[in-house]
């Protein structure tokens, strides 16, 4: 009979043997989409667009947020000190405040497919065997349609 803690080692063992592999993957991929994502900004940036043929979209998209700068304090004992200059600084900061956040925003158009073999390609990209790659792809796409968001609409990454 396995005690409780033999059961907690050998579960803590197997998400270790499961989870670790698919972390390595995952930072890899990261990694990947980092760059690709850098490359679609610049040509996006140079004006170049995808052929309306194409099963996906990518384009650039921006908001201006309010940013916290973290000088709280410091500002409440300037305008102490120095009350003549209080709404100037604020107003500074304000403006200061507001920035332009830049996106690749991309997705597949509604009623199409990424090829099999573009998604082969970039998991040999990231050093996954062909055969295994071959052998796992519709595991890990059955795996991801089960674990994605209901979110629609276009996925944004932001850039620098």
């Amino acid at each position: 009979m396995k005690t409780k803690l033999t059961e907690a080692a050998e579960r803590l063992v197997t998400c270790y043997n499961i989870g670790h592999p698919l972390d390595l993957y995952s930072q890899r991929l990261g990694r990947r989409q980092e760059k690709v994502a850098n490359e679609a900004y610049g040509r996006l940036k140079g004006l170049e667009k995808v052929p309306e043929n194409s099963p996906v979209y990518c384009n650039l998209a921006w908001e201006d947020a309010q940013v916290a700068r973290g000088m709280r304090l410091g500002v409440e004992e300037f305008k102490k000190e120095h009350p003549e200059h209080a709404d100037e600084l604020e107003n500074t900061i304000e403006h200061q405040r507001t920035v332009r956040r830049n996106y690749v925003e991309f997705g597949v158009k509604h009623g199409e497919e990424i090829s099999r073999e573009d998604y082969l390609r970039v998991m040999e990209e990231i050093g996954i065997p062909s055969n295994i790659a071959k052998s796992t792809l519709n595991t890990a796409l059955g795996l991801s349609d089960y674990l994605k968001s209901k979110k629609p609409g276009p996925v944004r990454i932001l850039m620098g």
